[in-house]
């Protein structure tokens, strides 16, 4: 079986790594000191280890200031990010190549 994505190079487990740490990280931020490490471990279906090091990416990695209560993670604050907009047809070209593969994108060009 093929682990890479066709045309990148790139592993499968690469980029839904990236994406759960994306989404943890917009978790802790819309909900401060809710969710704890094995609150994540059975959401994402992963062991603790797991997260801890998705924790030490953020941290050190990302160098996000992500610290820690018994209630759960919290940023001290976050960098204050310019809201990207994208136009509705690349939005739906995104869409439809990511959830049915139906469109095929040029390499190096994107509408």
């Amino acid at each position: 079986m093929n682990n890479k994505l066709p045309g990148t190079g790139q592993a499968i487990e690469e980029l839904k790594r990236i994406s759960r740490i994306l989404e943890i990280i917009q978790m802790i931020a819309v909900f401060p000191r809710r969710y704890r490490r094995k609150d994540f471990a059975r959401r994402y279906e992963i062991s603790e280890r797991m997260v801890t090091k998705d924790l030490q990416v953020i941290r050190h990695g990302l160098r996000l200031p992500l610290r820690s209560s018994p209630q759960g993670y919290y940023f001290d604050s976050l960098p204050n990010l310019p809201a990207v907009q994208f136009p509705l047809r690349l939005r739906l070209v995104s869409y439809l190549k990511r959830e049915y593969d139906i469109i095929k994108l040029p390499k190096a060009r994107l509408p």
